[in-house]
């Protein structure tokens, strides 16, 4: 599960997400959530109402004004070898002028 803003921004290489490095240009706000095998579905689930949802909700606060150019990604991930979640952050704004 991921939560972005992305003003005229393209993904590089070093983002969180693979399929967003050939992405065209956008300016808007995006929730994604992606599918899970069957066998983390429940955990997934758990996560997202016990955690992901509070640090979302607090992420798009701190950013309800935005307007920079750039791009900023609060992403979630489930690591099947330490079967724990990772919480991934990456910004990428230009300066305010």
């Amino acid at each position: 599960m991921r939560v972005e803003y992305r003003n005229d921004a393209r993904p590089l290489e070093k983002w969180p997400i693979q399929s967003l490095y050939k992405r065209p240009t956008q300016g808007r706000w995006e929730i994604v959530v992606q599918p899970v095998s069957r066998t983390v579905r429940h955990r997934v689930k758990q996560y997202i109402a016990d955690s992901g949802l509070a640090q979302i909700a607090q992420w798009l606060t701190e950013r309800k004004e935005m307007a920079q150019r750039g791009g900023d990604i609060l992403a979630f991930f489930y690591d099947k070898k330490s079967e724990d979640f990772v919480v991934r952050q990456l910004t990428r704004l230009e300066p305010l002028r």
